[in-house]
């Protein structure tokens, strides 16, 4: 079965020079697909909302009030997809039918236009990576406070992984900055009241010497404290346009002034001069995000991660860039270029999975950008990767970071 993502071809005419019908069959055409995607995205929403919000039910402890060390997260009970192989599809995860396994072999179909330097599987975390090891990393929880553009003022957080060892430590870390999606909330990743599976995730793989220790900080782009993530689309879209100014002023300076990393100062200048330790990732509308800091704040950032979401920004302040990958390409093709950099000051790894309601859009956003074959490029600042099977859901993160992360940094 071959994919494709359907694009009008546009081109640049003096909307005066057309006649009066045709104008206004072009504006009619425009609010059908204006329409259409605001009806899709809502849908999409709803749908993550309630994946989320099984996912986070499953996980939580049943005594909220215990230490940390004390919980323990049996992995085939909270994690409904880990360990299924693409050959056995198991439960089915909602949408279309789609499962971790894949269904009626769409996978193997895909895996022809994936474009793909190398693909990895549902299930390849390893057995017992998303229990608790003895020497756990800490979780702490930095506040700071935001004015908005009417000079009102929000205190927010952002929660933040210390690995093991930090405490005792007088080294500089690098730092991750991790989005979560629609209807979820920083506690997805990390949780200051019990020990997540993501976080089990990390520590194994810095005991293992798979990941050199780094410090992770997930904010969150929406307003509220505690965190209240499911808001209308609308205002999520454009939070996550106002995102990378609220990134580099507010959360950056917050949490790299209270832990050790490479930033010396906290300014302007000495955030650019620590880019090269600085990665930020999202998963879903997160990964959107991510894909708008690397357009607007690349001079505080080296390592971008999207993951499961194209980049939506058309250019003009809109999102027409999710239905026109060639304009969406074009944008962040620019971008670089716009901001003074070249192919030399970025590291992008692009990843979905070929049963992820984003795949069509994610891919087809690759293979324009990988036409740029100036800037991206592959094997040496790009990387585009594929989990076979692999859904929209909040337990795929786990296989993507673990596959991803080791890679960061060098």
């Amino acid at each position: 079965m071959e994919v494709y993502c359907e694009m009008e071809d546009y081109k640049l005419i003096d909307e005066h020079s057309r006649p009066a019908a045709d104008r206004k069959e072009r504006q009619e055409h425009h609010n059908m697909r204006e329409t259409r995607f605001w009806a899709v995205a809502v849908f999409i929403m709803a749908f993550v909302f309630l994946l989320t919000a099984a996912s986070m039910a499953s996980e939580m402890p049943k005594d909220p009030k215990k230490e940390t060390a004390d919980i323990r997260l049996d992995p085939g009970e909270t994690e409904e997809t880990e360990g299924i192989s693409p050959e056995d599809p198991g439960d089915s995860q909602g949408e279309s039918g789609n499962s971790e396994g894949g269904s009626d072999g769409e996978s193997e179909d895909r895996e022809g236009l994936l474009l793909t330097e190398e693909s990895f599987q549902v299930g390849d975390v390893p057995e017992g990576f998303l229990e608790p090891v003895a020497q756990q990393g800490t979780i702490e929880r930095v506040r700071y406070q935001k004015e908005d553009e009417n000079g009102e003022k929000e205190t927010k957080s952002v929660i933040v992984y210390l690995p093991a060892g930090y405490a005792e430590s007088d080294r500089q870390y690098n730092v991750l900055y991790l989005l979560h999606a629609s209807g979820g909330s920083p506690r997805d990743y990390l949780d200051p009241g019990r020990v997540t599976p993501f976080q089990c995730l990390i520590d194994h793989m810095i005991e293992e010497g798979k990941l050199e220790p780094l410090i992770i900080a997930a904010p969150t782009y929406t307003s509220g404290d505690p965190f209240e993530s499911f808001l209308p689309l609308g205002i999520q879209v454009t939070n996550i346009s106002d995102f990378p100014d609220e990134l580099t002023e507010y959360i950056i300076p917050a949490v790299e002034e209270t832990f050790y990393t490479y930033a010396e100062s906290v300014d302007e200048a000495g955030i650019r001069a620590s880019r090269d330790h600085r990665a930020v990732a999202g998963f879903s509308l997160g990964g959107t995000a991510a894909w708008n800091v690397f357009i607007q704040k690349m001079s505080a950032f080296r390592w971008f991660l999207p993951i499961s979401e194209a980049s939506w920004d058309d250019g003009e302040g809109g999102i027409n860039g999710i239905w026109d990958s060639d304009l969406s390409a074009e944008v962040l093709y620019e971008a670089v270029g716009q901001q003074g950099y070249t192919a030399d000051d970025f590291i992008l790894f692009v990843a979905t999975g070929t049963e992820d309601i984003a795949f069509e859009i994610a891919t087809e956003q690759m293979k324009s950008l990988l036409e740029y074959t100036d800037m991206f490029i592959t094997g040496e600042n790009t990387s585009c990767s594929m989990m076979i099977g692999g859904t929209h859901t909040l337990s795929a993160i786990y296989t993507y970071m673990y596959h991803i992360m080791p890679a960061l940094f060098y």
